[in-house]
């Protein structure tokens, strides 16, 4: 097993090395709070200085398809059921808002389910990667941002 895999699949941290908090909401939801609220104040404070952003969050693979929930559980990768009902995103965009008046936006509602690697990365490269999408996924999501006229 290369190391990096080691990595997400045994130590159940994401490959910077920190916890995978995104994969268990109920369990980090503080540490997901505290997340949005300190992005939330760093984007406050670039604003003031008249930099403008938009926050676009996106899904994870097994978010958008019933065959990669079920693969990623069947190679080792360990996430909550609330995940895959987006309670990461949605405990995150909550929490941000309540520290902000800037625009946050939950993107992946126009994806098809399809098989585990169609519009992420997957196993492409050096390690497991399910919140990387690839040239297609990035198709989807920007047309949806078109659709959306987000951060406009």
């Amino acid at each position: 097993m290369k190391l990096k895999n080691y990595i997400v699949l045994k130590k159940r941290r994401n490959i910077s090395g920190f916890i995978a908090i995104e994969l268990e909401p109920d369990k980090y939801r503080k540490e997901i709070k505290n997340a949005a609220k300190r992005l939330s104040l760093l984007l406050n404070n670039l604003n003031s200085k008249s930099v403008e952003t938009c926050v676009l969050i996106l899904p994870y693979e097994m978010q958008i398809s019933d065959n990669a929930a079920i693969k990623y559980k069947e190679i080792g990768v360990r996430f909550e059921n609330g995940f895959l009902d987006f309670k990461t995103q949605k405990i995150f965009i909550d929490a941000f808002k309540d520290n902000t008046e800037l625009e946050i936006n939950y993107l992946g509602n126009n994806f098809e389910q399809r098989p585990v690697g169609h519009f992420y990365v997957f196993n492409k490269g050096d390690k497991i990667d399910f919140n990387h999408p690839n040239a297609k996924g990035h198709y989807v999501l920007s047309e949806e941002i078109s659709e959306r006229k987000l951060c406009i």
